[in-house]
């Protein structure tokens, strides 16, 4: 061992070491091996570099670990919970389409006493994910045609039963095996499959056969309100949840006052300074250096592309207006309320991280100011910044 070109003596032991001003000694056993150094002191502000000379010994056995596995893109079974159940046959639960065992099915209920009309069924991922597709495989026995799916509908979304208009619909083939379903790439915490019809290998019974009933159908199936929808029962052996992957870059952040604010929005909005006044911005006696300064009734919005991922913001009312009142902070994306502060007043700051990716427009909102002077009221969305991946883009649109 050498201290800036200069060699350390070598120590017999800890004991020798403990006692020793300078000088180093190798203990074997100590976490597989460890080389304890000590140095004369040594002013700090000088670098201090050692220089090792050992052998190198062959690697222990238990030094060689195994490959990692090759993660698929399949989000992984224990952290999925079905919310939902279809009807399922004893024994048949849904968890065994997802269970990566091809031995074990789900089956709905083949008893057709109660017709039900659509199977579906609601699972959660326990966190908000991107997804953009679905393996599904029917049975793997030699009745594989049987209770195939035909017809179905895709939904994703964040709160069960509010799901809006499906995410993905189509027909898939009476085929043996895995057959996947593709769709863009949607953000959520929920999906909601719904089969619609199943697969009839002997076709469609005295409406393909009987020419009376052919006839009086002409074109279209004959249909009746008051009846469930006829949906045979089905069987899967594979239900797999596809989590999108893109390739990672490098991160990037961008603050709101750095993008162009336009002309019509000059009198709701100020870049990194407080609304009332031309001060920096500042909220229960700290200084904020970035982020936007608005008025009482104020509308910021927001085209995005790419795919960022985050919102962050520092919420509340300037000091310079904090006698006159509170007012709300709302986040809206895509049309649809992500967030609402409530009512703030000074010295309160609220701080909102938002899951923005798989939006493509956001509006920033401040509203139904109260106090003295609700006129007066004036807010900041502080240290408010966009993080995403390199070429991420946004802009920030006139009303």
């Amino acid at each position: 061992v050498q201290a800036a070109g200069r060699a350390l003596p070598a120590l017999a032991d800890a004991t020798a070491f403990n006692s020793a001003s300078e000088g180093w000694y190798f203990d074997a056993k100590e976490r597989r091996g460890t080389l304890h150094v000590r140095t004369a002191a040594q002013d700090i502000r000088q670098p201090l570099q050692l220089q090792l000379d050992f052998a190198v010994a062959a690697a222990a056995a238990d030094d060689a670990y195994p490959a990692a596995p090759v993660l698929g893109r399949e989000l992984p079974a224990d952290s999925l919970l079905v919310v939902n159940r279809p009807a399922e046959e004893p024994g048949h639960a849904l968890e065994n389409a997802f269970d990566d065992d091809p031995a074990t099915w789900f089956r709905s209920v083949r008893n057709q006493a109660v017709r039900t009309g659509a199977h579906e069924w609601v699972i959660g991922f326990g966190e908000r994910k991107m997804i953009d597709g679905i393996d599904i495989a029917p049975r793997n026995d030699k009745n594989w045609k049987h209770g195939q799916v035909r017809d179905y509908e895709v939904y994703l979304g964040d709160s069960n039963g509010e799901w809006g208009e499906p995410i993905a619909r189509g027909h898939l083939q009476l085929k043996e095996g895995t057959q996947r379903i593709d769709f863009p790439a949607h953000a959520g915490r929920l999906l909601r499959f719904r089969v619609l019809s199943v697969q009839n290998p002997e076709g469609d019974g005295a409406s393909s056969t009987d020419p009376m009933v052919t006839a009086a159908q002409g074109s279209a199936r004959a249909f009746d309100a008051l009846q469930p929808r006829d949906v045979g029962p089905i069987a899967l052996s594979t239900f797999h949840i596809l989590e999108h992957q893109e390739p990672e870059r490098p991160a990037r952040q961008r603050y709101l006052s750095e993008l162009p604010v336009p002309a019509a929005l000059a009198s709701q909005v100020h870049a990194d300074k407080a609304f009332t006044g031309d001060a920096g911005m500042r909220m229960n006696g700290l200084q904020f250096r970035r982020g936007l300064g608005v008025s009482a009734n104020s509308r910021i919005d927001l085209r995005l592309q790419g795919g960022w991922r985050l919102l962050r913001a520092d919420l509340g009312i300037d000091d310079a207006c904090r006698t006159a009142g509170g007012l709300q902070f709302q986040v809206w994306g895509d049309n649809r309320l992500l967030y609402d502060s409530g009512l703030v007043k000074a010295p309160g700051v609220v701080k909102p991280e938002l899951d923005i990716r798989g939006f493509s427009t956001l509006s920033l909102r401040t509203l139904g100011a109260q106090g003295s002077q609700p006129a007066q009221v004036c807010a900041n969305w502080a240290n408010a910044v966009l993080i995403g991946q390199e070429g991420d883009s946004a802009s920030i649109v006139a009303p």
